[in-house]
């Protein structure tokens, strides 16, 4: 074979086609044609690239009727070529595989074309995914069987194989078959999906084939899937929610598993995401159901890998539905975190099932999307970065429901923070990420923040760390100083984290350095005081030595230098920046109280500045310092600041400063104003300047001996005792003073803030730890010790400026002073004269557990470790364990000696520590014998035991708390009171568990199902059991009498009932929807909640009623009024529901048992929808819900509404509207079953009488 014989038969064909020449050249090359002769010219024509689909049509055309067995031979010769693939472009070998889907259906008869594609198939299915070009061989392969299909479908023959005789239409459908049964790789679906949009299909081959789709495994095929397989889906519109469900939870699934984000996984996630983008963009169907499946919070296995969030923000601009649903969604995962963080029970059923409940911590899914849209998809970006300022701007003020976290507080890597503040930190590392990836957007990241921050919009302190960008150093400076440029419209607050990233980047920039000096200088001279403080701030940053690392970065990295450069002004600039500081002595007294700190911090860090400062003082303390006088001093407002300003540097100064002369004279002179001081009698203050009707004068001289004494008690402790007898004695004398006159004019609005000095707080215990009895034995002097200490701990969270770098030696410090003292001094009771007076105890221990709340909320385990440690009160190499039961002891020291506040605050402590969820039965055990105790006694501090004991409960245990109430319920049946704290925290911690179990029921038991149907069976088993537990306990719980109770354990009670029996139904709802049969534990709990607890449950509110007292029984009925009937319609609601699992088969008849609501009068019916509406509004507020997800739900029920019919029964609505709608659906479908069941009708007699009315 060579050229010319190939170009012979491809002449003689073009002759035929063109008419030029007759037929006989082509039917004379026909006649010598052999299969091996075939081969031949096919393999040289693909080998030398000579038109090989033109010889393969000459071929067809030559063959003569005598020869038409040849015909098959050259089908399968061409097939063979296909599959070996050696063309020399794919265009070429479309062009041979368009020749044989045209040719075939026409030359060959039915038989034939059934036998050829089975070969097809057979042919395709063997491909190995190794081959080069496997991929291209496969389409064009499967490409070729629609034509063959069609054609033998239409021709409506029958067929005989073997002794069998069919119809050309079952053949085609036992070919579909055979695809299914054959389980064909899934390299092959994203051709099959074009194969079936171009043959008849029937709606139960289609969803075969999406079931087989939903075991793809693999990224590489879903894009081509997504963008072929709905075409043929518009044959069934109603499948195609199940198939975009089926594609979008295999991506999410292999998103999920596999952590190995590589590149090629990014590339195929972009190109899914654009093609479903593509597909919804052309089908309403389509988006319809991916928009109804994105806002839905349980049909996808995961709201947050990086393809779902991409996909939410890259469809955002189709339908804002889906960017309103994702932030809602984020909010959920959060709210997930946190609620296992603070339950043990919803841990314990996360760690049961922690392979289908495990999600992608959200930071690393934020960071993997910004990678994904950078490679991928660089349209999100803009959707990304307003997502992530929305986050910012939406999350709330730091409130935390767990802790009190002050608000100031920006930088924690505690794991216990609120998920606001989670909020807040993950919209920054968007915002980060972003800048560094993408540094085209930054302009526009950075002039987004700058107007945040002179909006003051909410959490905007937390945006400046973005503008700390090191690829961008320049451009951010420029943004920084524009903003220090307007520092009268910012905060202090604010304005000190500019100053702190503005300051290293602005060094190099003389031009940049002189904006900020001329700024701080018109702010300073500026009149309001705010504008003074935030340009004396200004200034001190420019003059001190700049720190070598930022707070951030040092708390970030964990590692903290006191190293430090040069200041950014010059030594001119500096003298002459501090001599405007000073003037700061005249102003208000908070800018007085920010320069008296500035001024140390400086010479400690500037020792330059020394000699100015000291002649500064000299200056100063001239003007006030009168000999002559009985009082030295002229008192204004800025004395005290003057005063504690020299002493704080006085005692920071390096020796050889303050052996200098300059120094030397302004010490003495300090010394004799404090020694004049101290000699003044209490009569002076009281008689001759009449302090006690000066109330602005007489809290200035208390400020001045509360600095004098602060000074002196280091360097003469007799002159300090003399200076606060006097403080105190005076003290006494306002207190007094204000109790007889009780005039507000006499109040005055001055106050004094003293200075952070660790030091001066460490030499005062030791001095209450000497053996000086005139102070270790004076109580004044131990209360104002503790005063101060509670002072410093409350400003540790919101420490401003440098004070910021040893925020956590400064805990570790007050800490261990505090423990240490608690052990070392003999705290004194208050005199018998004083009233209200505090046990100093009760407030050291308070120090104390504000101190460890902030640790434990700002830094890690690991710091937590360290700080109980330095404290003793964790046992070195002993873990938390050590420190738990360490912090018990003291619990049971103190009730012990009856101190319920102390035991209180070591119990906040303790439960803190239980969320490290360390198991120790030995500690439960020890608390569970304290409770019972307690309860048996029935004390007041028996509360704080049940609080603990359900913190430190393993798991879903609950003996603990059927023995409480049982001991609870049998000691009030014995004795006679009108209150129980043990009842009321046992009504509190029955209804806490309940809201966990709702959380639990919401989401958990949907997603494991969707994930592992297998294991629906044992989630459904564990919440049943611990219900049935729950049950049991509301059971005794309902034997008290509350009667002769105070109205609140009634109240709390009755909400409980109604909340349980709430979470009930909507188990039962669940339970329906999943279509579960026959679960054990879950009939055991329906039989128990529709039985004994359904019954004394609607006969709590009846049987409460106070008939002794008229006033609480008009109180009572009131109550009743709002509560009793919604407790009422959902124990119907329960046994209605519970009869139609029976009625479906899946749970036994256990009808028999069913409660009969005997005192509930029978016109107790469903709410109308009005007041229905109004319940439902009422809760929602209770339940903080935010006005996103209520504006979701309006746009929700507007687009549905606008739906036709069609299109409505393609969308799978989401669980919000489901539960919006269920109450009114079942409440007509419960009155239907109630007639047909037989129970007794709730229809009244008088039509004109309200429906909703109760009558007693």
């Amino acid at each position: 074979m060579n050229a010319d014989d190939v170009k012979k038969i491809i002449d003689a064909y073009q002759k035929k086609l063109d008419r030029f020449g007759n037929d006989n050249d082509l039917l004379e090359i026909g006649n010598g044609l052999d299969e091996k002769s075939i081969k031949a010219y096919l393999d040289f024509a693909i080998q030398n690239d000579i038109q090989p689909d033109v010889v393969l049509r000459a071929i067809l055309e030559s063959i003569p009727e005598e020869k038409r067995n040849l015909t098959i031979s050259t089908i399968k010769c061409s097939l063979q070529n296909i599959i070996k693939w050696k063309f020399s472009s794919p265009e070429k070998g479309d062009l041979f595989s368009t020749v044989l889907r045209k040719l075939i259906p026409q030359i060959c008869a039915p038989k034939m074309i059934s036998k050829m594609m089975d070969v097809i198939w057979e042919q395709a299915k063997k491909i190995n995914p190794e081959k080069e070009n496997y991929e291209l061989i496969e389409e064009k392969l499967i490409s070729i069987i629609p034509a063959l299909f069609n054609k033998l479908y239409n021709e409506n023959v029958k067929i005989t194989s073997g002794e069998e005789e069919k119809s050309s239409k079952d053949i085609c459908q036992e070919f579909i078959n055979k695809i299914f049964d054959d389980q064909p790789p899934l390299s092959l679906l994203p051709y099959l999906a074009d194969l079936f949009s171009e043959i008849p299909m029937k709606e139960a081959d289609l969803e075969r084939m999406i079931d087989h789709i939903n075991s793809q495994s693999y990224f590489s095929d879903l894009p081509d899937i997504a963008l072929k397989i709905f075409q043929p889906l518009r044959q069934s519109k109603k499948l195609t929610p199940k198939c975009m469900k089926s594609i979008l939870n295999a991506a999410i699934r292999i998103d999920r598993d596999s952590r190995a984000s590589t590149r090629d996984t990014q590339t195929m996630e972009g190109k899914l995401i654009k093609n479903i983008s593509l597909v919804a963009s052309t089908s309403r169907p389509v988006l319809d159901s991916v928009t109804s499946i994105l806002c839905s919070k349980t049909e996808l296995n995961s709201h947050f890998t990086p393809f779902a969030v991409s996909l939410s923000l890259y469809l955002s601009r189709m339908r804002t539905k889906i960017y309103d649903s994702l932030y809602s969604n984020f909010e959920q995962q959060l709210k997930d975190e946190q609620m296992r963080t603070v339950s043990r029970y919803l841990r314990h059923v996360y760690n049961l099932f922690n392979e289908e409940l495990h999600e992608i911590p959200i930071e690393s899914v934020i960071i993997e999307t910004v990678q994904l849209t950078h490679h991928s998809l660089e349209s999100n970006i803009r959707f990304l970065i307003e997502f992530a300022f929305n986050l910012v701007d939406k999350a709330p003020q730091y409130d935390s429901s767990l802790k009190r976290l002050p608000s100031k507080i920006r930088e924690s890597s505690s794991q216990f923070v609120t998920p606001a503040y989670r909020q807040v930190e993950i919209g920054v590392k968007i915002l980060d990420q972003c800048t560094k990836v993408f540094p085209v957007e930054c302009p526009e990241i950075f002039r987004q923040i700058v107007q945040r921050l002179l909006l003051k919009m909410p959490n905007c302190v937390s945006l400046i760390r973005c503008l700390n960008s090191p690829d961008n150093p320049h451009l951010a400076a420029e943004f920084l100083v524009d903003i220090i440029e307007q520092m009268q419209h910012i905060d202090l607050n604010t304005l000190e984290q500019v100053m702190r990233v503005a300051i290293p980047k602005i060094i190099d920039d003389q031009a940049l350095v002189d904006r900020v000096v001329m700024s701080s200088r018109k702010s300073f001279c500026n009149r309001s005081e705010s504008s003074k403080l935030n340009g004396l701030a200004c200034m001190f940053y420019l003059i001190q030595p700049r720190a070598e690392q930022t707070f951030t970065q040092a708390f970030i990295t964990n590692h903290i230098t006191n190293n430090r450069l040069e200041s950014v002004c010059n030594e001119d600039l500096q003298f002459e920046i501090f001599s405007l500081i000073q003037r700061g002595f005249f102003q208000s007294p908070q800018v007085q109280a920010d320069t008296s700190m500035f001024i140390p911090l400086l010479l400690q860090q500037n020792i330059s500045l020394a000699d100015n400062a000291c002649n500064m003082f000299d200056q100063l303390i001239s003007d006030v310092y009168k000999k002559d006088q009985e009082f030295p001093l002229d008192i204004s407002k800025n004395l005290p600041y003057l005063l504690q300003s020299i002493a704080d540097t006085l005692f920071i100064l390096p020796d050889n400063v303050a052996d200098q002369e300059n120094w030397q004279n302004l010490t003495e002179i300090f010394n004799e104003i404090t020694e004049k001081v101290s000699k003044v009698e209490l009569v002076v203050y009281t008689e001759e300047m009449k302090v006690l009707g000066k109330p602005e004068e007489r809290d200035i001289i208390c400020a001045v001996l509360a600095v004098l004494f602060n000074y002196s008690i280091r360097t003469n402790v007799t002159t300090a005792l003399e200076l606060f007898n006097t403080y105190d004695r005076l003290n006494h004398k306002i207190a007094e003073s204000e109790r007889l006159r009780k005039d507000k004019e006499m109040r005055s609005n001055y106050s004094f803030k003293f200075s952070l000095n660790i030091e001066l707080l460490k030499t005062m215990y030791k001095l209450l730890k000497g053996d000086n009895t005139d102070i270790t034995k004076h109580y004044g002097i131990q209360l104002y010790v503790l005063e101060r200490t509670k002072e410093v701990i409350n400003d540790v969270p919101v420490l401003r400026l440098e004070y910021r770098m040893n925020r956590l030696k400064l805990a570790l410090d007050l800490g261990e002073m505090t423990i240490d003292a608690m052990d070392k001094i003999e705290w004194l009771d208050a005199p018998s004269g004083m009233k209200n007076a505090q046990c100093l105890t009760e407030i050291l221990t308070d120090n104390f557990k504000k101190l460890f709340s902030f640790v434990f909320e700002t830094y890690d385990r690991k710091t937590v470790e360290s700080f109980l440690e330095k404290s003793k009160l964790l046992t070195p190499g002993k873990g938390i364990k050590s420190a738990q039961r360490n912090i018990f002891s003291n619990v049971k020291m103190f009730l012990e000696k009856n101190q319920t506040k102390c035991a209180d605050n070591f119990c906040k402590i303790l439960e803190n520590l239980s969320f490290f969820d360390v198991n120790d039965p030995k500690l439960f055990e020890s608390i569970t014998k304290l409770m019972s105790k307690l309860i048996v006694r029935n004390t007041t501090q028996s509360f704080h035991i049940i609080r603990l004991a359900r913190c430190f409960c393993p798991g879903a245990r609950l003996d603990w708390l059927k023995m409480a109430s049982d001991s609870i319920v049998e000691r009030l049946l014995d004795e006679e009171g009108q209150t129980s704290a043990p009842l009321h925290e046992i009504i509190q911690c029955v209804s806490g568990l309940t809201g966990e179990v709702n959380w639990g029921l919401g989401t958990w038991i949907s997603k494991v199902n969707s994930i592992n149907s297998e294991k629906t069976y044992k989630i459904i088993d564990e919440f049943a059991t611990f219900m049935t537990d729950l049950s049991g306990i509301g059971i005794k719980l309902m034997e008290v009498d509350y009667t002769r109770l105070q109205m609140k354990y009634y109240e709390e009670m009755l909400k409980f009932l109604r909340d349980y029996v709430k979470v009930i139904n909507k188990f039962i709802k669940k339970v329906e929807e999943l279509k579960v049969t026959e679960d054990e534990e879950f009939v055991e709990l329906l039989k128990i909640s529709t039985g004994k607890f359904g019954e004394m449950a609607g006969q709590f509110t009846f049987k409460s009623q106070p008939k002794s007292d008229p006033d609480k029984s008009a109180k009572q009925n009131e109550f009743d009024a709002k509560f009793a009937p919604q407790l009422i319609f959902e124990i119907e609601k329960m046994i209605v529901n519970t009869r139609k699992l029976i009625d479906k088969k899946l749970i036994e008849d256990i009808s028999d048992d069913f409660c009969r609501l005997k005192n509930a009068d029978v016109k107790i019916r469903r709410p109308s929808k009005k007041k229905q509406k109004k319940v439902e509004e009422e809760e929602n507020e209770e339940q903080n819900k935010t006005e996103d997800e209520n504006r979701t739900e309006d746009e929700n029920k507007t687009e549905d509404e606008n739906k036709t019919e069609d299109e409505q029964n393609t969308e799978s609505h989401t669980e919000d509207d489901k539960n919006k709608t269920e109450d009114d659906e079942k409440g007509d479908e419960d009155e239907e079953d109630d007639i047909q069941h037989g129970q007794k009708s709730r229809q009244d007699d008088d039509d004109s009488e309200d429906e909703d009315s109760i009558v007693d």
